[in-house]
């Protein structure tokens, strides 16, 4: 897709220079610079912001796990060798960071190139713009259909046992 785009516009850079419209080339050529800046400044704002709610996120699980602690019976205390609670209280908050750093770094990065790629198919071919953006939309909509649809087939064992059960209360 970012092929697609990067053909179009060199292609009506090189078309305008060709032409001798120098004044086409020239605004292109800012276009193009402003689009590169406004995705650079999009991964930065996102990746600070993906740090700054990772930092927080992982900050409130630490004391969620330490405040159960308190709650804990002093039997436990005595039964447990308090490095092994402290390992197993770091290994879930490193359980956890592993799985956000995946998941968040992964999302955040496609999403900034697909969400970049097709506003400059949109502006340069309006109509190319417009078939992707629909796309995108179907395929995010079949998507949740299908997934609902698969939890139903599911679930649908489990209500009925309960409907079952509830006829012979």
């Amino acid at each position: 897709l970012r092929m697609v785009v990067a053909q179009r516009v060199v292609g009506k850079f090189i078309d305008a220079i060709t032409l001798g419209n120098s004044t086409a080339a020239f605004h292109l050529l800012i276009v193009f610079a402003i689009m590169l800046t406004v995705a650079q400044i999009a991964f930065r704002v996102g990746d600070y912001a993906v740090i700054y709610v990772q930092r927080h996120t992982l900050i409130q699980i630490y004391q969620d796990a330490f405040e159960r602690f308190v709650y804990k019976p002093v039997k436990m205390f005595a039964d447990t060798f308090a490095g092994s609670l402290a390992g197993q209280t770091k290994r879930l908050v490193t359980s956890f960071e592993n799985f956000y750093d995946i998941a968040t770094w992964q999302l955040w990065t496609n999403s900034v190139v697909v969400i970049s790629t097709i506003a400059a198919i949109t502006y340069t071919e309006w109509h190319l713009g417009l078939i992707c953006i629909t796309w995108i939309i179907i395929y995010i909509f079949v998507s949740i259909i299908y997934i609902l649809f698969i939890h139903l087939i599911t679930l649908m064992p489990l209500l009925n046992n309960c409907a079952n059960l509830l006829m012979y209360l």
